[in-house]
């Protein structure tokens, strides 16, 4: 059955379900080289960034920001965040000074985290000018941080903050008091026509888009007509590994295969060959 935790929780539910299964599979900034996360491990480093939040004084429902590309750390971050109850507002990867000193100062954030050298260059210039803003966090350890820059950090220090958990017995009561109206996200908008606006999102609407999306059904000889009309081959080999996400929320089907050795979309596991990609 797919796992409808409160995003407080989920990802160590998720843990125990599913333990030293693979769960994410990336690649270092600058690095060529495939590595992965089991769940054990994805849960142990959302725990420390959980525990390392708490010991840098992030409070509930404070806003947290991020502007780096997608990344492992990226997701650890939001996940660590929401188990203290604390608010991640991601950035545009690209965006400009302008752009990120708007939304520091508007949604008054102490703690940014940023990707590699440009969004540091670009955090640090404008550190002086967001009253707030008290640290920097850099994800890529390859980023010269300046020797003169005493507000910045490195991920992997931040992390040592929350080696041993030292403060998870707080992250466990927090947890239990976290709420579906506990506010998730904040996106800002492009700003494209004016100042960028902040567009809340609960965990409430995380909770209700995955039980949406958690109806699934084996692909039939219908769907694969479908699939075919609009342009995707598909192996007929492939059908009894495949599921159709029947989703009112997003108003269509949603294809993906299964895999014995990793979790499925809509939770209902087979056991089929592993590494099977529906083309």
């Amino acid at each position: 059955m797919q796992t409808n935790s409160h995003l407080s929780r989920l990802i160590h539910d998720q843990a125990k379900k599913y333990g030293d299964r693979e769960a994410l599979i990336y690649k270092d900034f600058g690095g060529s080289e495939w590595k992965s996360y089991s769940w054990n491990q994805f849960s142990d480093m959302v725990k420390k960034v959980s525990n390392a939040l708490l010991n840098l004084g992030v409070r509930v429902q404070e806003n947290l920001g991020v502007f780096a590309q997608n990344s492992v750390q990226y997701l650890f971050c939001d996940f660590g965040a929401w188990g203290v109850r604390a608010v991640t507002i991601p950035f545009y990867a690209t965006s400009s000074e302008q752009q990120i000193q708007f939304m520091i100062s508007d949604a008054k954030i102490r703690f940014l985290f940023v990707g590699e050298q440009d969004q540091y260059d670009k955090a640090r210039r404008i550190f002086s000018t967001c009253p707030t803003l008290e640290r920097i966090i850099v994800f890529d350890k390859s980023v010269h941080i300046s020797s003169l820059d005493l507000s910045s950090m490195y991920f992997d220090d931040f992390l040592k903050l929350g080696d041993n958990y030292p403060r998870q017995t707080e992250v466990e009561s927090l947890q239990a008091q976290a709420s579906m109206d506990d506010i998730a996200n904040i996106l800002y908008t492009s700003g494209t026509t004016g100042d960028s606006k902040g567009v809340i999102l609960t965990c409430g609407q995380y909770h209700a888009a995955m039980i949406a999306n958690g109806k699934c059904v084996p692909v039939g000889e219908d769907d694969r007509v479908h699939l075919s009309t609009r342009g995707s081959a598909v192996d007929e080999g492939d059908t009894p590994h495949m599921y159709v996400i029947r989703s009112s929320f997003l108003g269509e089907g949603i294809y993906g295969c299964s895999g014995a050795d990793r979790e499925i979309w809509c939770g209902q596991a087979q056991a089929v060959p592993p590494r099977r990609s529906c083309r």
